[in-house]
């Protein structure tokens, strides 16, 4: 069993691995999987801890499904082949006619899935506009992990600052059975519907306007920062947002009844964190959000949904205004007492064992 499987019972993994094969044998070619390259995006081939993505794209070949990169080029349209087309945390914005690229790719019938760091302005901003979603131009702090942060975005998870975990999901199969897991991000944007955004209820206007659903929730003690500059942070009233926020939403646009059952829906993920689906850091209801939503994208409505009640070998995930404690409970406390009481007894034999002896001048007993 690889590491990623180990947060699941073996029946659950048998399960994957059998539909894995029926895929393989029922379908003519495996769907292609396109990773954006160009913008210091998060690497398929890149191994390293928290910044490589080549355990994640282990995954998806597991399901399969083939993995690509891809650069875009200004004379050329995105790949027909590209069933899913993944921009993993770019951390240079997209110029506008890379923007119109992906939007040509949508209108087009593509699917997408954006994951999207806070501190870096992406070039998407007005292209998300226009399907109903607002990325923010914050952080999304929790009170429990708010320490220090250091300098570097990967040493964040090692150091237990910047955590938010996401208990608190929405009402879509993408997160349909992820109940009962802690999903943990690292430092999110909030990822929110524009006011108006798939509040439609006419079956005409769900199949013109993109439906728009928020996925995952970070906890009402969690705030939405704006000051990036503050350290330590702190929440600013009337300026910042308190939580719950959303950090997840799915869009989806056609396809919405039987009516128009023939037409490929256009659909699209956008989450405001990438380090999530980092290397180390697949634990929790990490892995089962990415791979759910990449499921969603590929239209596969047969994939194996988690299943938290079960039981199984699972990663303890601990915040970091606990690892303190825990670490002083665990690696200190013990050996301590065991210390003291070996002075003790020492210090007890020796006062036995030694003889009293008198003073200068004075009579032995």
């Amino acid at each position: 069993m690889r590491p990623g499987q180990r947060g699941s019972p073996f029946s659950a993994t048998l399960d994957a691995e059998l539909l894995s094969a029926l895929r393989s044998v029922s379908q003519e070619a495996p769907p292609a999987v396109y990773f954006l390259t160009g913008h210091d995006e998060r690497g398929i081939t890149d191994f390293s801890d928290y910044r490589g993505y080549s355990e994640i794209a282990g995954i998806i070949r597991e399901r399969h499904a083939d993995i690509r990169t891809l650069l875009l080029d200004n004379t050329a349209p995105v790949t027909n082949d590209c069933s899913v087309l993944v921009v993993a945390g770019p951390a240079r914005s997209l110029a506008a006619w890379e923007s119109a690229k992906l939007r040509d790719y949508l209108v087009r019938g593509g699917c997408l899935m954006l994951l999207l760091d806070s501190g870096h302005d992406t070039g998407l901003e007005s292209f998300l506009a226009g399907w109903g979603v607002r990325i923010g131009q914050d952080r999304i702090l929790d009170s429990r992990t708010t320490t220090l942060l250091p300098g570097s975005r990967e040493r964040l998870w090692t150091m237990g600052a910047g955590e938010v975990p996401v208990v608190h999901y929405g009402t879509h199969p993408i997160v349909e059975g992820l109940d009962g897991l802690v999903s943990t991000f690292v430092l999110p944007r909030s990822v929110e519907p524009l006011s108006g955004g798939g509040g439609s209820r006419s079956l005409s206007d769900q199949v013109d306007k993109p439906r728009v659903t928020p996925l995952a929730y970070s906890s009402g003690q969690s705030w939405a920062d704006m000051d990036f500059n503050q350290n330590p942070p702190q929440f600013n009233e009337g300026y910042d947002r308190h939580g719950p926020l959303s950090v997840a939403v799915c869009v989806e646009k056609g396809g919405a009844s039987e009516i128009t059952m023939d037409i490929k829906p256009i659909r699209m993920v956008v989450i405001g964190d990438s380090q999530f689906a980092a290397n180390r850091c697949l634990a929790g209801g990490n892995e089962p959000l990415f791979m759910n939503a990449l499921e969603w994208l590929l239209e596969r409505e047969d994939h194996v949904a988690a299943s938290p009640d079960q039981g199984g070998l699972y990663t303890l995930q601990i915040g970091s205004d606990r690892r303190s404690l825990t670490f002083l409970l665990i690696v200190v406390v013990p050996p301590g007492l065991l210390l003291t009481l070996m002075i003790v007894f020492l210090l007890a034999r020796r006062d036995k064992r030694t003889p009293v002896l008198p003073r200068k001048g004075e009579p032995l007993p």
